[in-house]
């Protein structure tokens, strides 16, 4: 099982990013874009695990119901890892301090025991909106989304709920199936 742990984005901005991706589109790059259905906001990947980790991966994500509901924005555009070889286009979910970042931290401590060794990189909330194949036509989309990063701001959401989902990888692109729901329940501060 191809697994990892996200927080979701409702319809309605699902709905806007596909709004936002129509003219990126356009510009004929060679990107993979993201089917909006399958958007989400990363916290942990857990790669290939055996189908018997399942229950104890479950049972580790338990410290994560003591969060509280919070809301992120859907604002900026980025790319990884930088404007002059983007390979990665993502949309920003902000802000990552201090709520989202605690998420973060929590999945990554939760976890390490049960096997999976923490990230070594930054944590940076975003939804990945498409990934370069090749150069070929990507310095006029670039400079686009360049100039255009800032002036992004699709809206906000609260986030109720981190998700253990499956990833299954066929060729029209990866279709996502939820495992298991952990609701934040702790109480805002």
């Amino acid at each position: 099982m191809r697994l990892f742990v996200a927080v979701e984005l409702p319809d309605a901005l699902k709905e806007a990013v596909e709004a936002l991706q129509a003219p990126l589109r356009r510009f004929g790059a060679a990107v993979s874009w993201t089917r909006p259905a399958g958007l989400h906001g990363t916290l942990k990947f857990l790669g290939e695990v055996a189908p018997e980790r399942r229950a104890a991966i479950e049972a580790a994500l338990a410290p994560v119901a003591a969060h509280a509901p919070f809301e992120l924005r859907l604002r900026r555009l980025g790319v990884f890892p930088g404007w002059s070889g983007p390979r990665v286009i993502w949309l920003g979910l902000k802000p990552a301090e201090p709520h989202c970042a605690a998420l973060y931290h929590t999945v990554e401590d939760a976890l390490a025991p049960v096997g999976f060794p923490r990230e070594s990189r930054p944590f940076h909330p975003h939804l990945t909106l498409g990934r370069v194949r090749e150069r070929r036509g990507l310095d006029a989309l670039a400079a686009h989304l360049h100039a255009e990063a800032d002036g992004v701001d699709l809206g906000a959401f609260t986030v109720r709920e981190a998700v253990l989902f499956q990833s299954q990888l066929r060729p029209a692109g990866a279709v996502y199936t939820a495992l298991c729901r952990f609701p934040l329940q702790g109480e805002a501060r």
